[in-house]
């Protein structure tokens, strides 16, 4: 037994070191200078598919994206540098950079195929949130070196509908909002906590977030998403997070956006779909302890007094019982929030109507109690 398991790789040994000295001694470059030919013009009319298909889209980001994440031109021109400069060498030299030539130029192709989406589902291919297409455009933007160079993606991005439309919008809304809180400051702070010194550039990173995160929420379904994905990092499990300074803003801007839209009362199916999470952000606050209702009072004491809860709750009223069918403008401002401290916004929590107001409203509505928590 012990002979057979030594004797088996050695088989195997001598089996490759005679095919490499076949192949070495039988080696004949005219034949592998043509097969080389021929790889490196189907690039040609692959390379003229994916630059006109592009143009059909949104040709500047798509296009960076092909040639940085798909074609990626130091990996291609390195695959045709191997099979092609090396045949003027001893034949023994050629071979394994010609293997090297080989399977670079396999990896190269097979990004491109994945991205030409032979399955010719393109339906699926612009819907589906985990689609290599989408997954390389967030790579690209994800791997983008600098703050400056991001920002400027972003900002086109949400500059327009037709910007992004070849995004999975969930999947861009998750990023961009990875990427602010990644760039997050305080600035709300700066003006009334001396202790604080953020620098003017900083301030001016984030008031250019502000701004793409402004125009992010304009959109309903990236609206929706960005209000969950606040409330799902600032409440779990019926706890307040108060370090995610971040989300707390983020969800501020929901709410300047929600008493937006009740104010225009031009977008009434977004307003009747936005009061559902409105009504269960009420039932979270109500479910806090004092100490951090109060808290989360204080900060969004503002915006909650400005919104028409009750409304909010008449609408969610009106899809519980018919799941079948299912004021003030506040403008975006760059200017900075006074700072206040948690004790200081406890006790603005503590004066404020809202707690009361809240429980009250929802007592009006006890048929919701449970539609709310399931």
């Amino acid at each position: 037994m012990l002979y057979i398991q030594i004797k088996e790789p050695l088989y195997v040994i001598n089996f490759f070191n005679h095919f490499n000295s076949f192949v070495i001694n039988n080696l004949n470059k005219d034949i592998l200078m043509g097969i080389s030919a021929i790889l490196v013009s189907l690039l040609l009319p692959l390379a003229i598919f994916l630059v006109e298909d592009a143009r059909s889209a949104n040709f500047v980001f798509e296009r960076a994206v092909i040639f940085n994440r798909v074609i990626k031109p130091k990996k291609l021109g390195a695959s045709i540098a191997c099979l092609t400069f090396p045949l003027l060498f001893p034949n023994n030299f050629s071979l394994p950079f010609y293997i090297i030539g080989l399977i670079l130029y396999w990896e190269v192709i097979a990004r491109i195929l994945k991205w030409m989406n032979l399955k010719g589902s393109a339906k699926a291919e612009i819907d589906s949130q985990d689609s290599y297409r989408n997954n390389e455009r967030i790579d690209y933007l994800n791997d983008t070196d600098s703050f400056a160079e991001a920002i400027v993606i972003w900002e086109y991005l949400w500059k327009k509908q037709e910007n992004r439309k070849d995004f999975n919008e969930r999947m861009l809304v998750e990023n961009f909002i990875a990427f602010y809180t990644r760039y997050y400051v305080e600035s709300e702070k700066v003006s009334g906590n001396p202790k604080i010194d953020y620098g003017i550039h900083q301030i001016q990173e984030k008031e250019r977030m502000d701004e793409v995160l402004s125009e992010m929420i304009k959109s309903p379904y990236s609206f929706k998403y960005t209000f969950d994905k606040a409330m799902s990092k600032i409440m779990i499990d019926g706890s307040l997070k108060i370090d995610k300074e971040s989300y707390f803003f983020i969800l501020k801007k929901c709410l300047e956006r929600m008493i937006e839209i009740q104010a225009l009362g031009d977008e009434r199916s977004l307003e009747k779909n936005m009061s559902l999470r409105i009504a269960s952000l009420m039932d979270k606050i109500n479910g806090l302890n004092e100490e951090e209702k109060y808290l989360f009072i204080g900060k969004f004491e503002d915006e909650l007094s400005n919104v028409d809860l009750e409304k909010c709750l008449e609408f969610s009223k009106e899809y519980h019982e018919n799941l079948a069918g299912l004021s003030n403008l506040v403008k975006f401002s760059t200017e900075h929030f006074k700072y206040k401290d948690d004790d200081e916004l406890r006790e603005i929590g503590k004066k404020s109507d809202l707690s009361k107001e809240i429980s009250n409203l929802l007592s009006k509505y006890p048929e919701l109690n449970s539609f709310l928590n399931s």
